[in-house]
């Protein structure tokens, strides 16, 4: 879970999976109204949700970390799946 919070506390983003991209976004709207308020400039926050999209492996799934994590999950399955035949 990934959080920004702006300088009074309040939730500027937050996302169930890590994602620089939308990080980014969030600190430079973050920042962008502050600098707006201090100037006195009109600017207004609003909410919004959005679905984000992440690709996997075409190997399984979910396996989204480096090699040593697809390593990790493939030897799981095999052990899960070793385990189910007995």
């Amino acid at each position: 879970m990934s959080w920004v919070l702006d300088h009074t506390g309040r939730v500027a983003y937050k996302a169930s999976w890590t994602d620089s991209v939308g990080i980014d976004a969030a600190l430079e709207d973050a920042v962008t109204l502050r600098e707006k308020k201090v100037k006195g400039e009109m600017a207004n926050e609003f909410y919004r949700e959005t679905v984000g999209i992440r690709l996997t492996r075409p190997e399984g799934p979910g396996l989204l970390g480096g090699e040593r994590a697809f390593e990790d999950s493939r030897l799981v399955a095999e052990r899960r799946a070793k385990a189910t035949a007995s």
